[in-house]
């Protein structure tokens, strides 16, 4: 294999990739145009100088393959000038490549499709472990390196670029509101849509758990959004609590803006750029767009007669142009069956563009005149390609910037969006022109393991694995339900308060329908009142319907998802009357048939052998047991035969229907005789 290395020009940020044999000092002063070839060189991880000890035609000496140089050297026609640092400060070797990994990995459908991708592609990371969450808005993995130092969190982005219109007109969401509603000190604004995505990934769990490993959240496209305000969530927390921020660096891919002027500003003022950075490839077309649909939407009202004019001829070309892009799965995944109605849409998109870019030219509007509110935050890497006449070579170049006014050229200057080149925003692709300017990071694929041979300790290299965990698995201790009756009698007023305790609940996703035999108000559904670590509290409001004594209960997480069954030790009252209570004041008989229906209809499925176990065990009929034990005239000693037994009976005997009708009949007309619970 070839061996290369990356030099790097410090004042202007030029890198450039070189056979280590044709790093010379001479070929140097041609790739980079300087005045004079440099004496010495610096490695960047390292900081190790290597010197050119021979003829301008030699080699440099003791290069390493793979290693990144620095030099500072004026360039020719230039005047010696002090720059600041190149790149983030926070940004270490492999960084980017490993987030690209965890970027394409968290796109497979399953946790099984996510391990296999990484044991596929082991050279190029150090993974040892990955979590994928299951549910909840945000699809994300967790992966952790094999020295337990280090974890990267990749984000994954969505198909629906339409998202973009529609929510970034509503800028006016304070990044001072944190996740759950929590204040933070973080100041400006930011786009609406991307913080509640954000707002729901918990950072306290996270800095809690890895308080000791470096922290490298990524993602692409609009993934990467969510990726930068998680980050500063996270940054902001350290902040307060007087930590350190050098542990934390996020990465995004082809990502929008997403905060203001004040939020930018906020993140120099507190230094927190280094932490921040977002890689843009020239040759992909989407940012430009996004760029454009993001002040076309949110431009400030002006007295320019101009700007409103094109504000209103352009404005309703970019919903079907963004739901052109989203149809092509760059951003997301599109489903199979939706392949060749994307095929058909994309073939409108050429036209749709040209009418666009037509707009554009005959208003000579400009991104700085339609004074958008939104700001680039943080570090930008531009990875730009220049292809010679006849495409006989293309020359490939990097740089990092964090001034604002170069960051809006680039992405002014960036592709023209065609059906060919809307792909180049894939992470895919944005993984290849990484690799054209800069070398791949090969990592071990195989782990050395103790082994004892004849009694003696050995040391054997096996294959290295990627083992699926579960980041945070929640853990339930009990469920309380508790019914709070309305002392009035006002029926609309009862409500279910349902306590969760447990662990790691903090990544709890609501359910539209989280439990079962308790009919609740569905129009109002349930609220999620509190919500931490260790508790969830659910709010409903009671309807008339037929109740189970003991309900089943769903708990879902990001990553897992528990079905409890309550007991009636869960089962609690606070003012009014117990569930069972309202259970027995709210039946109806027909409701009760219906129930009851069910269970035996369940019952009548199993063999006949096991019928009496299945209603011994079944919570309706243990109920109605009950209710009919507490009977008065039962419990003064008169012999009655029981529901239970008659039920019973009857499905011995085949379910006839005359026995099932007398069991109800006989039911229904003592219902009312029945003592409380």
């Amino acid at each position: 294999m070839t061996e290369k290395a990356t030099f790097v020009h410090a004042e202007s940020g030029t890198r450039r990739v070189l056979q280590l044999k044709h790093a010379t000092p001479a070929k140097l002063v041609v790739v980079f145009g300087l005045r004079e070839a440099p004496q010495l060189l610096t490695r960047a991880d390292t900081d190790d100088v290597v010197f050119a000890e021979g003829s301008a035609e030699e080699p440099y000496s003791d290069l390493e393959p793979g290693a990144e140089y620095e030099f500072s050297v004026v360039k020719s026609g230039e005047t010696p000038e002090k720059v600041p640092t190149s790149k983030p400060k926070n940004l270490r070797p492999a960084d980017i490549q490993r987030a690209l990994v965890c970027c394409q990995a968290v796109y497979e459908e399953t946790p099984e499709a996510v391990q296999e991708f990484l044991k596929k592609d082991l050279e190029s990371h150090d993974f040892a472990s990955a979590s994928v969450s299951c549910y909840g808005r945000v699809s994300y993995m967790v992966a952790e390196t094999n020295g337990k130092d280090e974890i990267f969190i990749a984000f994954r982005g969505t198909s629906g670029f339409q998202d973009v219109m529609d929510d970034c007109s509503v800028w006016q969401q304070l990044a001072s509101s944190g996740p759950d509603g929590k204040q933070t000190a973080m100041g400006g604004r930011c786009h609406a849509g991307f913080r509640k995505l954000a707002s729901t990934i918990p950072v306290d769990p996270f800095l809690k758990k890895y308080h000791r490993h470096r922290v490298v959240l990524c993602g692409h496209s609009l993934g990467g959004a969510v990726s930068h305000i998680v980050a500063l969530n996270m940054l902001v927390e350290l902040k307060r609590r007087g930590l350190s921020t050098d542990n934390i660096m996020s990465i995004a891919f082809g990502a929008p803006f997403f905060g203001d002027e004040g939020l930018r500003s906020y993140v120099e003022k507190q230094n927190l750029s280094d932490c921040l950075l977002t890689v843009v490839n020239q040759k992909d077309p989407v940012p430009r767009l996004l760029r454009l649909a993001e002040a076309v939407q949110s431009a400030v009202t002006t007295a320019s007669a101009k700007i409103k004019k094109f504000v209103k001829d352009v404005k309703p070309l970019f919903t079907p142009i963004l739901k052109m892009v989203s149809s092509s799965g760059v951003g997301g995944t599109v489903v199979a069956a939706a392949t060749v109605a994307a095929g058909a849409m994309l073939d409108q998109l050429p036209a749709a563009m040209d009418e666009l870019d037509g707009l554009i030219r005959q208003h000579g509007v400009t991104l700085q005149e339609l004074n958008s509110i939104y700001r680039p935050v943080g570090w930008y890497m531009f990875i730009a390609c220049q292809e010679a006449p006849g495409g006989l070579r293309t020359t490939w170049d990097a740089g990092y910037i964090r001034e604002e006014g170069q960051i809006n050229r680039f992405i002014s200057d960036s592709g023209h969006l065609t059906r060919e080149k809307i792909h180049e925003h894939k992470a895919a692709c944005y993984a290849a022109a990484f690799y054209n300017v800069s070398p791949r990071k090969e990592y071990d694929t195989d782990v050395a393991v103790d082994d004892v041979v004849d009694g003696f300790a050995t040391e054997k290299l096996i294959p290295r694995n990627v083992s699926m965990e579960t980041a945070f698995p929640p853990h339930v201790n009990k469920v309380f339900l508790v019914s709070i009756a309305s002392q009035k009698g006002d029926k609309d007023s009862e409500k279910l308060l349902v306590t969760i305790d447990g662990e790691n609940l903090d990544f709890f996703v609501p359910l539209e329908k989280p439990f079962t035999g308790v009919p609740y108000d569905e129009t109002r559904g349930v609220s999620v009142n509190f919500k931490s670590s260790r508790q969830v509290v659910l709010e409903c409001y009671l309807t008339d319907g037929a109740f189970d004594p003991f309900p089943t209960v769903t708990i879902r997480t990001h990553f897992h998802e528990i079905l409890h069954q309550t007991t009636k030790d869960e089962v609690k009252q606070v003012k009014g009357c117990t569930l069972g209570q309202l259970a027995v004041g709210r039946l109806k008989p027909e409701l009760l048939i219906k129930a009851t229906q069910r269970c035996l209809a369940t019952a009548m499925l199993m063999p006949e052998s096991d019928r009496r176990k299945k209603l011994a065990s079944d919570h309706l009929m243990t109920y109605l047991d009950k209710l009919d034990r507490s009977r008065r005239d039962v419990r003064n000693g008169k012999t009655k035969p029981k529901l239970f037994n008659m039920v019973t009976a009857a499905l011995s005997e085949g379910l006839g229907s005359s026995e099932v009708k007398r069991c109800f009949l006989w039911w229904v007309r003592s219902w009312r005789k029945l003592v409380t619970i």
